[in-house]
């Protein structure tokens, strides 16, 4: 009877249910916390690195603009009216308005895609070199585009054949695509202003003694509220001294997202909501070729 009762005194309780349920909801919540603080982590992350491709790929793309356009060339040729450098908006372009916040009636941007055109001059070789935005399938190039694949035009010819070849209409004819080189996806923004040898922006509100008609801005016929160029050797002045250009580019996974959306309208409305994906850059660059005044 001893022994029974000694074994009896030293049985141990166990964990009740209540405890049980306790400890469980408790490693729960700490397991949640811990996914939630990597699942974090990795969306910064990834989105870290999908900035660090984007910075990347800016950095070559205004590289490779600068390099171009500071060599761009007035055409003085006495006997033809040739373009020197022309600017307008794309026709089949869409805008977007970038908004910020959402009690903001007013755009932080509306987005311009326009089609630059210049030509660069090495002994007796002329290049004609032109900045446009198309969508990544070639097949679709007359189609509507609000975001796409930035391209480079190039074509070259010699000092003979230059004054009588139209390579301002090359660059705008359907065939363009042809002698083309794709630069930069997720392209939504691409603008260029055009400034004096006084520093002024040749924009379409700016009147001045120059006779209209000789004016190289002007409202652009597709968009008034855009600036075009055309400059040739009749123009005052005949050719800018400078030029910015301003660069908007989408983050990858949301050119993914906008080109899911089947629907175009609600497309637009979805990149207007996530201005925050826009990485906008402006450049100002001095032109060597420019006339001194």
């Amino acid at each position: 009877m001893r022994a029974i009762r000694s074994l009896r005194g030293t049985r141990r309780h166990g964990f009740t249910v209540l405890e049980l349920m306790l400890s469980i909801a408790i490693m729960m919540v700490i397991v949640i916390a811990l996914y939630t603080v990597f699942d974090t982590t990795q969306r910064a992350l990834r989105r870290t690195v999908s900035q660090v491709d984007v910075l990347e790929g800016v950095r070559g793309t205004t590289d490779l603009l600068t390099r171009d356009l500071e060599s761009a060339a007035p055409v003085r040729l006495a006997d033809t009216n040739l373009t020197s450098f022309a600017v307008h908006v794309n026709p089949v372009s869409l805008p977007v308005d970038l908004r910020g916040l959402a009690n903001n009636p007013d755009p932080l941007l509306r987005t311009a895609l326009q089609d630059i055109f210049f030509v660069t001059r090495q002994n007796d070789t002329w290049t004609a070199i032109g900045y446009w935005v198309g969508p990544v399938n070639t097949n679709l190039v007359s189609q509507p585009i609000t975001v796409g694949r930035l391209y480079r035009f190039s074509y070259q010819t010699n000092s003979q054949a230059f004054g009588y070849t139209n390579l301002l209409a090359r660059f705008n004819g359907p065939g363009r695509i042809l002698s083309s080189q794709p630069v930069m996806d997720g392209v939504v923004h691409l603008r260029l202003t055009a400034y004096d040898v006084d520093g002024k922006p040749l924009v379409a509100g700016l009147f001045t003694n120059t006779l209209v008609h000789l004016r190289p801005w002007f409202a652009d016929p597709v968009r008034n509220e855009e600036t075009a160029y055309w400059f040739r050797r009749f123009n005052i002045p005949q050719f800018p001294s400078a030029l910015e250009i301003e660069l908007g580019v989408l983050e990858p996974q949301t050119v993914r997202r906008y080109a899911a959306i089947p629907v175009a309208g609600e497309a637009l409305k979805y990149l207007a909501r996530n201005s925050g994906q826009v990485h906008l850059f402006r450049q100002r660059i001095r032109l060597r070729n420019a006339p001194p005044n």
